[in-house]
């Protein structure tokens, strides 16, 4: 044998001593994570965030028929018989709570969001067709 010092040998192969420096590094096992499929905590949040924001866009979307504890846009909350000027903090009564008119805050941005939506998706489709136009001309 030579003057290798068996610290330096791979473990790996025994017939054939073959320094540290020049051994294949061995391929960790692969982490909990990844054996058991578990996503990243990035992926989990924006999967919660998807939710969420599905959620709204069901509730801008169907709110006034089909969900009955959304109030009207102008809806007066009133607890206990009377509605403050000032506006109530948030509770099971209104759950942003009121504005200064003793409005539901969450009904108006529930009513807000079925405006953006509106706006938003006819804006695209105002875009695409102009778009096509222009693209349909130019050839």
């Amino acid at each position: 044998m030579t003057n290798i010092d068996s610290a330096e040998m791979a473990a790996t192969d025994t017939l054939f001593p073959v320094p540290a420096s020049q051994a294949t590094p061995s391929v960790p096992s692969p982490s909990l994570r990844k054996r058991l499929h578990i996503p990243k905590p990035s992926v989990i949040f924006a999967s919660a965030w998807l939710i969420v924001l599905t959620a709204l866009t069901f509730l801008a979307t169907f709110a006034p028929g089909l969900v009955p504890f959304i109030r009207d846009y102008d809806a007066k909350v009133k607890v206990n018989g009377h509605a403050k000027a000032y506006g109530y903090g948030p509770g099971w009564t209104a759950w942003f709570g009121t504005g200064k008119s003793s409005e539901d805050i969450f009904a108006r941005c529930i009513y807000g969001a079925k405006m953006t939506l509106i706006i938003g998706i006819g804006a695209t489709l105002f875009g695409l067709i102009i778009g096509s136009i222009i693209g349909v001309v130019s050839v």
